[in-house]
C-alpha cells in the first residue's frame, strides 16, 4: 500500500514537472501545509503524502538527515518530494542526506552557499529541476544506481560509492583499516531497516507487523541510534512475548531463528538447556546470542549496526550499556567514545547515578553547551532522548514558547525528565529514573 501511494504521488509530480520544464513543484490549487520540527510540509492532491516546501533557518545545524515520513499530529505521511529553493538560502547548512523516498527535487532546492555534500540514498534518481545544487557540490550515491547519468544530471559531480569488491586501499598498508590484511568483506546489504524490524514481528512474535508500532520501531533505528540487539531487546521483552511464558526448548528455538535466521543444532541447544538450568537467566543467554558473529552478520546484511559492542564485561547488563550509548546518539549527535561510554555505563550500572542525572551531564556539558542549539533544537533532542519520538507540533510549540517567556531550558529539561515517557524508557532499559 505504501509504495502504491508513494507511486501515485510520485507520478502526480512527474506530470507536473513534464507539463513545464523547470516549473515549480505545486501540486496543490489550495496548499494544505503543516510543520513537523523544523520543516514545513504541502499535503498532495490526494492527501496521501507530502513536499517538504520550507525549512526554519535558525533551527538548522551543519548537516541533517531528512525523515522519510512527517505527522500532522494526527497522521503520518510519506514525504516524497523537496520544492523549490527550500535550502537555496541557508548558510548553515553544508550536508544533507535526502532519503530514498524523495522521488523528485524542485528547481534550486539544495543550492545553498555552502551546501556542498550530498548524500542521495535512493539507488534510482529522482527527477530534479534546474539549478538544483550548489555549483560546488559533491552528490553521494549508492553503489550500481540508475539514472544519476541523464542529461538533468549532466552537469553534477556525481560520486557512486564504491561497488562490493573495489578494492581501493590496501589493508595490509592502510593504516585506517582495521583488518590488517584480512580480505575478509562486509556481508552484502540486501535488506532495509524496515524489512529488519518486519522479520522481528514474524520471527519472535509470530505475526505480521502493525503499520503504527513498525513505523516506531523503524523510526527508533533509524533516527534514534537503536541498534539490532535495542530492537531484539524491545521484542524480546515486549508484554505480548513474555506473556507466552513460554518453555525453555521453545524459548531458544526462538532466539535460535531471531539471532542466526536458522534452526537450532543440537549441541549448541543442549549447551543452552544446560546454562539455563545451572541459573542463567533470559537476559544472559539473550546476551551471549547477539555477542556472536552470526548476529552482527546478520544485522549488517540489514544495514543496522548490531549493538554487540554494548555488552558489559561480564555479558550481563548491555540494556545498561545501550541506554548510555543511545544519549550519545540523541543528545550529542554522535557515536560514543569507548571510554566515556564504559564509565556512564558503570555508573549507572552500580546505580550511583539515574537516567535523568545522566541526562543532564550530556544536556548541559561542554560539548553540548559548545554547540549553541537553538531553543528549536534542544527541544526536538529533548523530545527524541525523553520521549522516544519526534516532535508534535503542539508540543513542540508550546515549550519553544515558554522558553521564549522566560523559562530556563533546565526548567524545561526537568519537564521531559519527570515524565511518564521517560519513566517507562528507563524501566525498560532497567535503570533508575
Amino acid at each position: 500500500m505504501r509504495k502504491a501511494l508513494i507511486a501515485a504521488a510520485t507520478a502526480a509530480i512527474a506530470i507536473a514537472v513534464a507539463l513545464a520544464p523547470g516549473a515549480s513543484l505545486k501540486t496543490l490549487a489550495e496548499p494544505s501545509e503543516f510543520t513537523d520540527g523544523n520543516a514545513t510540509y504541502t499535503l498532495t492532491d490526494d492527501a496521501s503524502a507530502v513536499i517538504l516546501t520550507g525549512w526554519d533557518p535558525a533551527d538548522t545545524s551543519e548537516e541533517i538527515t531528512l525523515s522519510e515520513t512527517a505527522t500532522d499530529g494526527t497522521e503520518t505521511y510519506d514525504v516524497i518530494g523537496i520544492g523549490d529553493n527550500v535550502f537555496s538560502g541557508i548558510s548553515t547548512l553544508k550536508t544533507i542526506t535526502i532519503p530514498a523516498t524523495i522521488a523528485s527535487i524542485g528547481d534550486g532546492a539544495l543550492a545553498g552557499e555552502n551546501l556542498t555534500t550530498v548524500n542521495m540514498q535512493s539507488s534510482a534518481a529522482p527527477s530534479i529541476g534546474t539549478d538544483v545544487f550548489n555549483e560546488s557540490a559533491t552528490v553521494n550515491v549508492p553503489a550500481e544506481s540508475t539514472g544519476y547519468d541523464a542529461e538533468a544530471w549532466a552537469a553534477v559531480n556525481v560520486v557512486p560509492a564504491a561497488s562490493e569488491g573495489d578494492d581501493t586501499t590496501d589493508p595490509a598498508t592502510d593504516p585506517t583499516d582495521p583488518s590488517e590484511g584480512d580480505d575478509t568483506t562486509k556481508p552484502e546489504v540486501t535488506g532495509t531497516v524496515a524489512d529488519f524490524v518486519e522479520r522481528l514481528y514474524t520471527v519472535a512474535l509470530g505475526r505480521p507487523s502493525d503499520p503504527l508500532g513498525k513505523a516506531d520501531w523503524v523510526d527508533r533505528a533509524e533516527k534514534q541510534g537503536y541498534t539490532g540487539a535495542d530492537l531484539a531487546h524491545g521484542f524480546l521483552f515486549s508484554p505480548e512475548f513474555l506473556d507466552k511464558n513460554l518453555e525453555t526448548s521453545d524459548f531458544l528455538d526462538i532466539l535460535y531463528r531471531t539471532f542466526f535466521d536458522r534452526e537450532a543444532d543440537k549441541d549448541g541447544k543442549d549447551d543452552w538447556t544446560g546454562r539455563m538450568a545451572d541459573g542463567w537467566t533470559k537476559q544472559d543467554v539473550i546476551n551471549g546470542f547477539i555477542g556472536s558473529d552470526e548476529w552482527a552478520a546478520l544485522c549488517a546484511s540489514y544495514g543496522i549496526e548490531s549493538g554487540r559492542d554494548q555488552i558489559s564485561s561480564d555479558g550481563s547488563s548491555d540494556k545498561i550499556t545501550a541506554f548510555a550509548a543511545r544519549l550519545y546518539s540523541t543528545c550529542l549527535g554522535r557515536t560514543p567514545d569507548a571510554n566515556g561510554l564504559a564509565d556512564w555505563a558503570n555508573k549507572l550500572r552500580s546505580q550511583t547515578v539515574t537516567g535523568t542525572e545522566v541526562a543532564r551531564g550530556f544536556f548541559f556539558s561542554p560539548e553540548f553547551l559548545d554547540a549553541h542549539y537553538s531553543d528549536g533544537e534542544f527541544v526536538t533532542r529533548l523530545y527524541r532522548t525523553f520521549l522516544g519520538r519526534t516532535p508534535d507540533t503542539a508540543g513542540f510549540n508550546d515549550w519553544v514558547g515558554r522558553l521564549a517567556d522566560g523559562a530556563t531550558r533546565e526548567d524545561v529539561f526537568y519537564g521531559f525528565a519527570n515524565s511518564v515517557e521517560f519513566n517507562l524508557i528507563c524501566k525498560d532499559y532497567g535503570i533508575l529514573r
